[in-house]
């Protein structure tokens, strides 16, 4: 790949990226004037990498979990949304630092709604993630340990 289209791809991995945030925050911010018009954000950002970047660039892959972030949060569909996440693991890998972008915030938008079930859920998963990055002395480990032991232990099966 030239110069020229190293630029472009990086150009397009940016902009993929700040419109996943945006997303992400109509999304979860309380109020926010464009939720309902959230589930066609997250799918124009979704086609909108998928085309500039490709359907199994990770960028792709974090506008598809933000779909799936729609319809846990705001849609009212936990099945379809745990369809997206899945998807969202297969097209960047189920260990892909991306995905810990919004499955914390999701972990935190739980906490903060008092369920921390959902909460350990998300945010035990990012952890796992980024303990397989391989970085032991990462600070997040930490901050996300700390959470997670507010949280209280995990409920007991049986």
């Amino acid at each position: 790949m030239g110069k020229k289209a190293k630029r472009r791809t990086k150009w397009y991995e940016s902009a993929a990226e700040r419109e996943n945030e945006y997303v992400r925050a109509v999304i979860l911010e309380p109020g926010h004037p464009l939720q309902e018009d959230a589930l066609e954000l997250a799918v124009h950002a979704r086609d909108m990498a998928a085309r500039s970047l490709g359907e199994d660039h990770p960028a792709c892959a974090e506008a598809t979990q933000n779909i799936g972030l729609y319809y846990h949060v705001l849609g009212g569909d936990p099945e379809r949304a745990a369809e997206l996440f899945d998807e969202a693991r297969t097209k960047a890998g189920p260990y892909h630092p991306v995905l810990t972008r919004s499955f914390y915030f999701l972990g935190v938008h739980h906490q903060q709604a008092g369920d921390p079930g959902q909460a350990r859920k998300f945010l035990q998963e990012v952890l796992d993630i980024i303990r397989r990055e391989g970085h032991a002395e990462d600070p997040r480990i930490e901050q996300l340990t700390e959470m997670l032991t507010e949280l209280g232990p995990p409920p007991r099966n049986g």
